[in-house]
């Protein structure tokens, strides 16, 4: 299914301002709601070329797996990634949608570096920058790809190999959000993406708005929080536009309607007979022969 530039803006643009509602104004997420792990970080070499790091596959996807070639330079590290074997996100959990790469730093803190797209065979790959030369990484299951904090549903964590450059440093606490918290507020009813109808940003806006507003954006940061549901329902008007017209034009050209009903049904005037096949119940029927 095909979108209008503008729809999909506006999806961009739903899912950015939620995830900035919920990024700033807000308190420190309360640690009932959080766990902690560990992972292995590395200082890369600024300046030496790239290196390889391999990803090796949580409980959560035990056959996926990933590799990343990493470049640090002065101005920031190049990040390549690639990973295959990976379940659609709908299958961790209805609330998840897509999933997101994540460094973390020696103090713990976590920076979402983008989503990484998923093919009908499991693979992906993102290309991105990392502000910092000595950082962990993580792929993990998402409700949206603008979260500010990862999810405990980790799918993929990075390792070392024998030719990997750089200083490596085995314990690095972090935070993640409990799934718990996403559960109970994403695809409530568990029901499965109807993609070739409704696109995925349409449904990560939906999550990115309703996580938004439970957690209180209304009274926090309204301001961004009223342009993320008008973007949003910016986008849903549109879409249900586009969904209007391509039915009408999927109905069979040799099933003409009687020009009575061809306003109410988008078609032209001819036979008088319906789509389905059923004669036309309208006193009038003109221009039929």
């Amino acid at each position: 299914m095909r979108h209008s530039t503008k729809s999909v803006l506006a999806l961009v643009f739903a899912v950015s301002c939620a995830g900035c509602v919920l990024a700033q104004g807000k308190p420190q997420v309360p640690d009932s709601d959080v766990v902690r792990k560990s992972i292995k970080s590395v200082g890369y070499e600024v300046g030496k070329g790239a290196t390889k790091v391999v990803f090796i596959a949580g409980p959560a996807a035990p056959n996926a797996s990933g590799e990343a070639k990493v470049d640090a330079k002065k101005g920031g590290t190049d990040i390549e990634v690639k990973v295959k074997g990976m379940p659609q996100p709908t299958t961790l959990g209805s609330e998840f949608l897509t999933y997101v790469l994540w460094i973390v730093t020696p103090d713990g803190a976590t920076t979402n570096l983008g989503e990484i797209p998923i093919d009908k065979n499991g693979e992906g790959k993102l290309n991105t920058i990392a502000q910092s030369q000595t950082f962990a990484m993580g792929v993990t299951a998402e409700p949206y790809y603008a979260v500010a904090l990862p999810s405990e549903v980790v799918v993929l964590v990075n390792d070392t190999t024998k030719n990997t450059k750089g200083k490596i440093y085995p314990e690095n606490s972090y935070r993640l959000m409990k799934r718990s918290e996403y559960a109970k507020l994403g695809n409530p009813l568990a029901l499965t993406p109807d993609l070739k109808n409704v696109p995925l940003d349409m449904y990560e806006a939906r999550n990115a708005v309703d996580i938004a507003k439970s957690q209180g954006a209304e009274k926090y940061a309204p301001e961004i929080f009223s342009k993320a549901t008008g973007s949003l329902q910016m986008a849903e008007n549109s879409g249900f536009q586009v969904r209007k017209k391509q039915d009408r034009d999927k109905r069979p050209a040799d099933h003409p309607v009687c020009r009575g009903c061809a306003g109410a049904l988008g078609g032209t005037p001819g036979s008088g007979t319906h789509p389905e096949g059923k004669r036309c119940s309208r006193s009038s029927r003109e221009g039929q022969g």
